[in-house]
């Protein structure tokens, strides 16, 4: 077993150190780590051969394959970190070059039989015997280890990118597991029966390494280990207490009974289990709720957001409330908004904390920064177009975009493949740059506001379907009477004007436009011969023409056009006092809609001709209404007219 994962990892560190030096053959933290990788993996096979040998001799013949990855290993080390934390100091560059060479004669001493030339027998695995140069060798490894790990901590406490110390954060994770996994060799080196793991520390520091980067974007390494570290406790805390209640219980059993059998075991144990299972689910969530509170409030604050534009058709008030939730997530001064046009460019929407002449710019398809996020589909950090190689090529002009819109992270609004907009924010006042998980729970807020531009767009597709059947229903009604051809559209015209000067949301002047136009539908149930009839009208007859509301509202039931457009159908013909159909509601138990639509279908019936009656002027109608103000008309609403008419 212990041949296979050796001669598994041995392989697989030369594979990542393949991949990661054709990533990028120019690259120094690419081509250190690609020797780093080789000498970790000459040693490996080194390893391997010495636990396949037969004998002494052969042990032997295979050290200087060990030595070779071994001497070179930590010199390697050294130079990776050298690169991965742009040291460039003088002082360190010439102790790497001095490492090296220090590896070259400790080789040469090893060929001469001066150093690691001896092996050792031990339980059936031959390992290499100490002599007298040994441990200035183990000083030279041990200081290079050390002072690598040193200079990877001071990078790490001076560096303010959010994405570099999560990938230093990275390289200390497999640092710490390589060592935690070099007491199993002592101690097996020791004489005790212990399964060797370094390889497979080592193993899992390369994985880790060579993810960190070829990957720029990472999973955010303190959340990972945080889960970890918990969830292990709070697994072995569990199941610690399963196995004693089991315990106790079966020795319970024992002295009741006198036997105990593997069925009683059994029966006992299932019990425990699913008595147990919600203590521990209640458990998980006292750990979920204490050591992840605030990433459960940020969540939080997101999907309240999402609850709350979900039922807007808003979009100003969508942009506005994902700025508002920005500042809720992160402590930034300047955002902005870009959204795209009907001409295809992207102009500020809105914004908070940019210049004006920031303001005023709009991004068109030719930037550069649109074809990038058009062709790669994901944020941008303006600091990673220094420390990502493979931005190298758009770096100046990618950085001259984001500079010109004042943005330090630019987050794309994608919907079904199309650019829609940008989400752009500059850098946080405490000067740190994002974190992993701060982009992540600002493109989750992203794609909310996406999904509320899409309710929108389904909308408005929606609404001009419905305004489409509208007008050829409209038509089809008003052609049957021509004092009321082309009506609709007046009335419609006149209640959205009030609506609007009443300050009402964009929501509810949809509704009085489409009831506007329908509000009359109900008259095509009703006989033709009561519609033309020229005098006044029989009780009978009225009776009859009050129908039409209740027929209109069941018609625009059935194509299921909103709850809302229905009652305004319903009760335009209630009014203030209660004197109105079919209802006799009064005042405010008469919906607004409805209010503002029997105000605007009252005086243009006035001012156009009927059959019975000559048109009235817009002053005698404006009166006429003035009038019925309080008792007929919502005196709010005959204000709005009068203000619509300039009077």
């Amino acid at each position: 077993m212990y041949q296979i994962t050796l001669s598994i990892a041995s392989f697989f560190m030369l594979f990542l150190g393949l991949f990661v030096f054709t990533r990028d053959v120019k690259r120094a933290v690419n081509k250190n780590f690609a020797l780093l990788s080789a000498s970790l993996s000459i040693w490996g096979f080194g390893m391997l051969a010495l636990a396949l040998v037969k004998n002494r001799d052969e042990a032997i013949a295979c050290l200087p394959i060990l030595h070779l990855g071994l001497v070179f290993g930590g010199p390697a080390l050294f130079a990776f970190i050298l690169s991965i934390t742009e040291d460039k100091s003088k002082i360190n560059r010439l102790l790497s070059m001095a490492g090296y060479t220090l590896g070259v004669i400790f080789f040469l001493l090893h060929l001469g039989g001066k150093f690691g030339s001896n092996v050792l027998c031990v339980a059936g695995y031959y390992r290499v015997v100490g002599e007298q140069i040994s441990p200035y060798f183990n000083l030279f490894l041990c200081s290079l280890a050390f002072y690598s790990c040193y200079l990877l901590y001071k990078r790490y406490r001076i560096s303010t990118s959010g994405t570099e110390r999560n990938r230093l954060g990275y390289l200390f994770l497999g640092i710490f597991v390589a060592t935690l996994s070099t007491l199993t060799n002592i101690l097996r080196i020791s004489g005790f029966d212990v399964y060797p793991l370094f390889h497979i520390g080592l193993l899992f520091f390369n994985a880790m390494t060579a993810y960190a980067i070829v990957r720029y974007r990472l999973m955010d390494i303190t959340i990972i280990i945080r889960r970890a570290l918990v969830y292990s406790i709070l697994t072995f805390l569990t199941t610690g207490l399963w196995l004693s209640n089991v315990f106790i219980f079966s020795k319970f059993s024992v002295a009741l009974s006198g036997y105990q059998t593997f069925f009683s075991i059994g029966v006992t144990a299932l019990l425990i289990t699913f008595t147990f299972l919600p203590v521990r689910n209640r458990i998980q969530s006292w750990v979920d709720t204490a050591f992840f509170a605030q990433r459960r409030e940020l969540e939080d604050i997101i999907h309240e957001f999402g609850l709350t534009v979900s039922s807007s058709f808003n979009k100003e008030y969508i942009l506005n409330s994902m700025i508002r939730t920005v500042l809720r997530i992160v402590d930034v001064e300047k955002i902005s908004v870009m959204v795209i046009n009907e001409a295809g460019d992207y102009p500020v929407s809105l914004s908070v904390g940019i210049n004006s002449q920031s303001h005023g710019i709009r991004l068109n398809p030719s930037n550069h920064l649109i074809g990038w996020l058009v062709q790669n589909k994901r944020s941008l950090l303006r600091r990673e177009l220094n420390e990502n190689p493979d931005l190298r090529w758009v770096r100046d002009d990618l950085i001259q975009d984001m500079k010109a819109i004042e943005a330090a992270l630019v987050i794309p609004l994608f919907s079904h493949h199309r650019l829609i907009g940008l989400l752009n924010l500059e850098e946080k006042t405490s000067a740190i740059s994002y974190s992993e998980e701060e982009m992540a729970l600002l493109e989750t807020l992203a794609a909310e506001a996406i999904l509320a531009f899409e309710n929108i767009k389904f909308f408005d597709e929606r609404i001009n379907l419905m305004i489409n059947t509208i007008d050829a229903l409209c038509m089809a009604i008003e052609a049957q009477n021509k004092f009321v051809q082309g009506h609709s559209q007046l009335i419609a015209n006149y209640a959205v004007l009030m609506a609007k000067e009443m300050e009402l949301d964009e929501a509810t002047i949809e509704v009085i436009k489409i009831a506007s136009f329908l509000h009359d539908i109900g008259n095509i149930g009703v006989s033709e011969d009561i519609l033309h009839l020229d005098g006044r009208l029989t009780i009978e007859e009225f009776e009859k023409i009050k129908e039409h509301v209740s027929i209109g509202r069941n018609i625009v039931h059935s194509i299921q056009l909103g709850r809302e457009i229905e009652e305004c159908i319903l009760y335009h013909h209630e009014r203030m006092d209660g004197s109105g159909y079919p209802f006799a509601l009064k005042g405010e138990a008469i919906p607004v809609s409805a209010r503002i639509l029997s105000v605007a279908d009252a005086f243009v019936a006035m001012i156009h001709e009927r059959s019975y009656r000559m048109a009235l002027s817009q002053q005698e109608a404006l009166g006429e209404i003035q009038k019925a103000s309080g008792q007929g008309f919502d005196p709010l609403v005959v204000t709005a007219l009068l203000a619509v008419i300039d009077v």
